[in-house]
């Protein structure tokens, strides 16, 4: 007989791992202590080497559910004698940990908690050793009830009992608690003061609240990773409330049905989809609308070809959709700023609020997925996938724990760490104080739950992000107006790496990839190497060195933010730069007087003109996003950005209602060393020229699409093959692109499904392999985890 420790690596925290194994030890007649220490557990035993080889065996085939192994190592150590099973108290080391998702009610809960005869009968709290919060109500690791918000609740002694009952199914349940001791349901109402113990949970505050709802109302309700504003989808009275609270006039909403039967009749749900609905994460799902106007998939959805559904993750969730056929279930929040988790902020929405006396650590809202392509899309990560790491090949790591600070306006930062990238939730936009302030606690929140630290940091290389600004900043605790050049010289610890080659470098990260890349890095804007916005790129990456090889033709706009935002500005630079490279006689003769009085020559266009003519207050860029922009104006479907992105969702929207497409071509103009450059100006006349002859917006939008997918599978050809390319930087800097190169679309203009959906199967008829994101989003909330790829990719960070 002698003594060993095994260590045990994985996740193994917060997924009732150590009951788990203690009743292994059990039902093998072994006698020893099982903890938690850092990020791993540690079992002693004092055994005969037969019985640690069968408890080798068991441990790597049988976990709980969540649980995942990594590794096991067995050591021996000074010989002891123990009289029984033992969870012992917690320790920390230094080891990075895997720490669990807060994770959804499991099915055993739910059918307590809708027994009358159960102790938990309607308690909205239950939760057991396989479910109920974790990373949202953790201060630190260890995960142990002290270590939580949960340590404010002393258990009664009933869940005491349970708590350390051998075999019961909250044997060590961090989150146990009961109507008796656990966390109260209250309901407030706006300018009246109830307090928490007055107002404690019973059936009179549940049911209050279900009667607000139907007398249509709209609720602050707080779930485990902060507060969602919720209605009945069916009352237009609430729902024309919530968008006024929201300033969301047409922007779809989610909506959350008890069950996938109730979905079915307003969505087509195909088997991937349910799994998605029903799987352990619970995500908003985008789904394809069903064509009949069946309330309330307008007023929830307006123009969108879409529904975002999800089903309830919590015990309070699943009491309220079961009261109603669908429910409004959105993030209460102002737009671009986190979730609401502070209970005295949530009044200042002047509703009634369903709320609870269990503190939120951390805002962690929905995650949002689809199905595009075959292929599982993350498009925000937040709950169900906040803070599992992403796994990289065991030969690519990170030999110092490395920050990414990502970008501004879909904030979320990364810790590169051994082989995991360990991604934020989206945080949202960095130019609200209350985002910098909540970055920044998250920031700490994640080196204090995975002992992490800024030993390199990364940033983009925009000048005015505050996220770059803080990188300078946190690493040398200087000023942030300091020269980012004159930092770089005296700690080249921080690096600075490009936005769209990020983006491209956060799918190959997904994958992998280390060369003969083909990328399109398609959004709205970025910084460019040339002092111009970028955000329509065709880059390459070989031998450890990205470059530029093709972009939408550069195009001068003006209108500053507003010009991000107006539609109209947009199409204004794509007409003012068709008569400064065609000539007013040209295009008059293609598109006729009537169409040139109303385009070219009406006063506001003029004035905008006039505005880009005197160089005051104008931007030269490429970008996808803006694009879009100028042909949803132009054909009437959308000319402003309400909500990011509405102009390209809209026009997608549109091209999905098309019954044949109008045929368009994006054709190359010259570009500058080889480079390959879409002439899409040409294209807006194209466009232009169709609609005056009476052509259906519906189709044009579609042939809009298809021409920027052909020309992408065109540049792609050209690239490969280098035929009838000119010389220049592109040959002399990486020569002849080898055939059976990876093709990689990213960026948050590929969140459009129709057009990522043409490209992958226009490039797969040609044997093409196509890479989209799937598990890291494909907008900026995603980019950090490339700036990180990009380092390794470029070898940017020094030893």
């Amino acid at each position: 007989m002698k003594t060993y420790e095994l260590t045990v690596k994985g996740l193994v925290q917060g997924v009732g791992y150590r009951p788990y194994v203690a009743e292994m030890l059990r039902g093998l007649g072994l006698k020893g202590t099982v903890r938690n220490t850092g990020g791993i557990v540690k079992i002693c035993i004092t055994a005969a080497k037969e019985a640690v080889d069968e408890l080798f065996h068991r441990l790597y085939k049988y976990y709980p559910e969540g649980a995942s192994i990594d590794s096991i190592q067995a050591e021996e150590i000074p010989y002891r004698e123990f009289a029984d099973v033992e969870i012992t108290d917690s320790d920390g080391d230094e080891s990075v940990p895997l720490l669990p998702v807060d994770i959804c009610i499991c099915d055993k809960c739910a059918e307590e908690m809708k027994d009358v005869g159960n102790r938990r009968y309607r308690y909205p709290f239950i939760s057991c050793a396989a479910c109920g919060p974790r990373y949202t109500i953790m201060h630190r690791i260890p995960y142990d009830r002290k270590n939580t918000t949960m340590n404010v609740f002393d258990m009664c002694e009933k869940c005491r009992e349970e708590y350390y009952a051998h075999g019961d199914r909250r044997y060590y349940a961090q989150t146990i608690s009961c109507p008796d001791c656990g966390p109260k349901l209250y309901l407030e109402m706006p300018k009246e003061n109830f307090s928490i113990d007055e107002v404690r949970f019973n059936d009179s505050a549940f049911d209050k609240a279900v009667r607000l709802l139907s007398e249509g109302e709209v609720l602050a309700v707080k779930n485990t990773g902060g507060y969602h504003l919720v209605c009945d989808a069916f009352s237009e009275k609430a729902v024309a409330k919530l968008r006024e609270i929201k300033k969301r006039d047409k922007k779809p909403f989610a909506v959350m049905a008890a069950e996938v039967s109730r979905g079915e009749k307003y969505a087509e749900i195909s088997e991937k989809e349910q799994e998605l609905l029903t799987g352990p994460a619970k995500p908003v799902v985008l789904l394809k609308r069903k064509k009949s106007e069946v309330e309330p998939v307008y007023q929830v959805s307006m123009e969108s070809s879409y529904i975002g559904m999800i089903l309830p993750s919590n015990g309070l969730q699943i009491m309220l959709a079961e009261e109603f056929e669908l429910l409004i279930m959105t993030s209460a929040n102002i737009s671009g700023e986190p979730m609401i988790t502070d209970d005295e902020e949530i009044k200042k929405l002047e509703v009634p609020v369903l709320g609870n006396d269990r503190e939120i650590l951390s805002p962690v809202d929905d995650s949002v997925v689809r199905v595009c392509a075959g292929e599982i899309q993350v498009l925000r990560r937040g709950r169900g996938y906040v803070p599992m790491p992403v796994e990289m090949r065991e030969n690519l790591l990170w030999k110092k724990k490395t920050f990414a600070t990502g970008a501004d306006m879909k904030s979320a930062f990364a810790y590169g760490t051994g082989n995991r990238i360990y991604l934020s939730q989206y945080l949202g936009d960095l130019s609200h104080k209350r985002v910098q302030q909540e970055y920044l606690k998250t920031k700490k929140r994640f080196q204090d739950c995975f002992n992490l630290e800024d030993e390199a940091v990364i940033s983009d290389k925009h000048p005015m992000y505050f996220s770059g600004k803080l990188a300078v900043t946190k690493a040398f605790q200087g000023n942030f107006e300091k020269d980012y050049e004159l930092v770089k010289s005296v700690n080249p610890a921080v690096c600075r790496v490009n936005h769209h080659y990020s983006h491209i470098a956060s799918v190959m990260a997904e994958y992998g990839l280390t060369d003969n890349v083909i990328g399109f890095s398609f959004d709205g804007t970025g910084y460019g190497e040339d002092g111009t916005v970028w955000g329509g790129e065709v880059c390459l990456y070989k031998d450890g060195k990205f470059l530029r090889a093709g972009h939408l033709k550069s195009v001068t706009m003006t209108g500053g933010d507003e010009g991000a935002r107006n539609g109209r500005y947009a199409l204004a630079g794509y007409l003012h730069d068709l008569l400064k490279t065609k000539g007013e006689t040209e295009v008059l003769k293609t598109v006729g007087t009537e169409l040139f009085e109303k385009y070219f020559n009406s006063p506001e266009n003029n004035m905008i003109f006039k505005v880009i003519d005197s160089e005051i207050n104008t931007i030269i860029q490429s970008s996808a996003g803006r694009l879009f922009d100028a042909v949803a104006t132009l054909l009437g479907v959308c000319d402003y950005n309400g909500y990011e992105g509405q102009c390209p969702c809209e026009l997608e929207y549109a091209a999905y209602k098309a019954e044949s497409v109008y045929p368009l071509k994006l054709n190359n103009c010259t570009g500058e060393d080889g480079k390959l450059i879409a002439d899409t100006p040409d294209l807006i006349l194209q466009i232009l020229k169709a609609s005056g002859l009476g052509a259906d917006k519906s189709g044009l939008a579609a042939g809009f699409h298809e021409a920027l997918a052909e020309w992408i599978v065109e540049c792609v050809n050209a690239l490969e093959s280098r035929a009838g390319l000119p010389d220049g930087e592109l040959g002399s800097s990486l020569g002849v692109v080898e055939k059976q190169v990876s093709v990689v679309l990213a960026g948050g203009t590929f969140a459009n499904s129709m057009l990522t959906e043409l490209c992958v199967e226009k490039l797969n008829k040609l044997g093409i392999k196509v890479y989209i994101s799937r598990q890291l989003p494909p907008g900026d909330d995603g980019i950090a985890a490339g700036q990180l790829y990009q380092t390794i990719l470029c070898n940017d960070l020094e030893d």
